[in-house]
């Protein structure tokens, strides 16, 4: 019934049983369906191959058993296809008239033995091929080495045999021919340049031509780190690091994930610099105080190949980044507003705790104090600065309750030994709203002037004996209460703008008005997201 979803993500969890075949349909508008590393069982629904909309499909490391349905092919606007580390039986499946097919894993299943299909020499946009341990038999085509974006091909652990002839056709990608542990008993030598071909465990690789560098399996580990920007890395204090553009800085920090690359050339540094630069320009986009990225720490998982790559976005003219701004970069890389280049495939993105608020937070309150000096209201204006609040009292006190206390400590000043649930039941004791400022003249801070009109200070009790419910339930949520505290600075005469950005909107996830779905231009969309990782796109 979900007709309008465009995303299925339910890789890495937990889920088991069969996939029911009313799940798929011909009027949906699914681009995703990735239930990758899951223990799901029984046989791939036929109706799969009816969602003609489908672009990627990862049904990997399952149980999945019977053949794959023959009408797979209709797929026709598919790019990635992974069903290995599966029990798949009968035939290889024929691929045929899938002309975007960029990327195809099939290992580690238990197919018929059979001939190398056709298909495999006349998919004019594969990349990479994988179908390690496949009963693979017969010569591998010398068709298949011209196809003109191919850079891997892993045929590990089949029956392969006769000679290999990889051609004289050039191309602009380095090629990696993996063909280990076949009964390959001869190779043309070709002086085709960047390839690398390992023959390890086939009879070519008998005494005669055991010297040979096909002969040796050893590969190096693919690395990259973002250069600066033309500048000189400046030395930085302990726990700055330097930014790019040469800046000491507490960056955000997290890891990015991604599902499903077309590419197997990790050692391609374009690719990232490309990365970079689509990065910043959703940043920028969206009006983010961010003055560069850097990746590092490139890493392929080894159990569902997902890419790894350790992402670090720095402030813009300051040191930190303030709440607003780590909530923002949050909902841009968390939400499917960030599009990566499309050969990067899926993303989600693990952002690590920021703990570099209290700076700030303590120049806040300093500013709050100096208000005090020329305003009566001034130390509630500046401790009800929403801006204050979620840095300091989420890094402290993210509960509600805790919040609602510290609200009334404010408006009664009283000392730490006062604090907590005493205060609470002072305020319980001697409030009456049918008296003027609720009947707390006594117990008010004297600091707050009684002598002035304190517009909006009912509205502040009310809203922190709100917080302090017994029941959790009963309790406002933070999003509400900062909206509340904006409502009432308003009406105070104050300007809640006026030096932090407003936030409760961005705290309820509001990205309907300031950041563009991926997806606007479509009458509607939905996304179904399930995963083990918080950050995965909902």
């Amino acid at each position: 019934m979900l007709l309008h979803a465009r995303h299925f993500h339910f890789g890495k969890n937990q889920l088991s049983g069969t996939i029911p075949t009313q799940l798929f349909s011909s009027n949906m508008i699914l681009i995703h369906v990735l239930f990758e590393g899951n223990q799901l069982t029984g046989s791939i629904p036929s109706t799969l191959g009816l969602v003609q909309s489908l672009e990627v499909v990862r049904l990997d490391r399952n149980f999945l058993s019977g053949p794959v349905p023959s009408n797979l092919n209709n797929l026709i606007n598919v790019s990635q296809l992974f069903l290995s580390n599966n029990k798949l039986t009968g035939p290889v499946p024929n691929l045929t008239g899938m002309n975007v097919l960029y990327s195809v894993d099939m290992s580690n299943n238990t197919f018929e033995a059979s001939d190398v299909p056709p298909w495999f020499s006349t998919s004019q946009s594969l990349t990479t091929l994988i179908m390690e341990k496949t009963q693979l038999q017969g010569e591998v085509p010398k068709a298949l080495f011209s196809l003109p974006n191919l850079q891997t091909v892993v045929l590990r652990s089949n029956l392969l045999s006769g000679t290999l002839d990889v051609g004289t056709s050039y191309s602009n990608h380095p090629l990696l021919i993996d063909l280990q542990a076949n009964l390959i008993a001869k190779y043309r030598k070709t002086e085709r340049l960047n390839i690398s071909l390992i023959l390890v465990d086939n009879p070519v690789c008998g005494l005669t031509n055991a010297a040979e560098e096909y002969c040796s399996a050893s590969q190096t580990n693919p690395s990259y780190s973002t250069l600066a920007n033309n500048c000189m890395p400046v030395p930085c204090s302990s726990d700055q690091i330097s930014s790019p553009n040469c800046k000491c800085a507490y960056p955000y920090s997290g890891t990015l994930v991604f599902k499903a690359p077309s590419f197997s050339d990790l050692k391609n540094s374009s690719r990232y610099t490309s990365l970079e630069h689509s990065l910043m320009f959703s940043f920028q986009t969206h009006h983010l105080p961010v003055d560069s990225v850097s990746l590092s720490n490139l890493k392929k998982d080894s159990v569902l190949d997902y890419l790894e790559l350790r992402l670090e976005v720095f402030p813009y003219g300051q040191y930190h980044f303030n709440r607003t701004g780590i909530l923002n970069i949050g909902l841009v890389m968390s939400n499917q507003i960030f599009q990566p280049p499309d050969y990067f495939g899926p993303c989600y993105f693990f952002g690590d705790e920021y703990g570099n608020f209290a700076v700030y937070a303590f120049c806040q309150k300093r500013r709050a104090e100096r208000a005090t000096e020329n305003n009566p209201f001034g130390e509630i204006r500046g401790y009800m600065d929403p801006e204050y609040y979620m840095t300091q009292q989420l890094t402290e006190k993210s509960d509600v309750y805790s919040f609602g206390v510290l609200m009334l400590e404010l408006v009664t000043g009283r000392r730490p030994l006062e604090r907590g649930k005493y205060i609470v039941r002072e305020v319980r004791t001697a409030m009456d709203k049918t008296k003027d400022l609720y009947n707390l003249h006594e117990i008010l801070d004297p600091a707050i002037g009684l002598g002035t009109t304190l517009k909006g200070l009912e509205r502040f009790v009310d809203l922190a004996m709100r917080c302090v419910e017994e029941l959790g339930v009963d309790r406002p949520t933070m999003g509400e209460v900062v909206k509340q505290i904006e409502n009432i600075m308003q009406l105070a005469g104050l300007n809640p703008n006026a030096e932090s950005t407003s936030i409760s909107a961005s705290y309820e996830g509001e990205s309907k008005g300031n950041f563009q779905h991926p997806y606007a231009n479509e009458a509607s969309d939905n996304s179904i997201v399930f995963s083990s990782s918080i950050t995965e796109p909902l």
